[in-house]
């Protein structure tokens, strides 16, 4: 999956971070005899680019929330995950589906000034260099992110719920892509950095901080 490394100083301003399912407090010893501080998982990326191609993050989303594991792309502003009546996505590792009916917060985008309409919502559909595609419907729900020291905050966004995944979405380990592009998805869904801002007045920064196989999202 295509990845490329934009990095934006932080300033001193509040991190925000998205609401995982467990965070790691321990620290612990590398094989190799090197020490790590564990971080809280809301801010941990896995993944390797050797192996996997990509880093993703746990992200929660809807109400009550659920959690999808979603690779981090700083070069495309599309987020989308599988839905739950999606007969050609892949087996995931996480498994989780989203079901917009399951969701108190959930709503449709309908098809008003779209380019397709897939039953009463407006469609989509993104085809990747390395071949790979995706397709569904757009939704919008809250995404939920956490700071330290404070009550944890939502910005609701507009992405992908995918009915249809080939090639390496239909493959790899993660649900789906979260985009962080600041120039949005060119109208397949909105863009979570932009959201984000929007519903909190955060700056339109962020920090990417990789190693072989781990990884920090600030």
């Amino acid at each position: 999956m295509h990845l490329d490394m934009y990095m934006w100083q932080l300033h001193a301003h509040t991190p925000l971070k998205f609401v995982a399912a467990a965070e790691a407090h321990d620290p612990r010893v590398h094989p190799g005899g090197r020490r790590q501080l564990s971080l809280k998982a809301g801010w941990r990326l896995n993944g390797n680019l050797q192996t996997l191609g990509y880093f993703a993050a746990e992200m929660c989303v809807g109400n009550p929330p659920r959690s999808f594991s979603l690779i981090v792309d700083t070069g495309s502003g599309m987020t989308a995950l599988p839905c739950a009546d999606c007969t050609h996505c892949g087996h995931h590792s996480a498994g989780t589906r989203f079901d917009a009916s399951a969701s108190s917060t959930s709503s449709v985008v309908g098809c008003s000034g779209c380019g397709s309409c897939d039953r009463g919502s407006c469609g989509y559909s993104v085809s990747y260099t390395e071949g790979s595609s995706i397709r569904g419907r757009l939704v919008r729900d809250e995404v939920h992110y956490a700071v330290d020291g404070a009550s944890g905050r939502t910005a609701p966004t507009v992405f992908g719920c995918q009915t249809y995944e080939s090639g390496l979405f239909h493959s790899q380990q993660a649900d789906g892509i979260a985009g962080f592009s600041r120039a949005g998805s060119g109208g397949q869904g909105g863009s979570l950095l932009r959201d984000l801002c929007a519903a909190t007045g955060a700056p339109a920064i962020f920090s990417l901080c990789l190693s072989s196989d781990s990884g920090a999202l600030v």
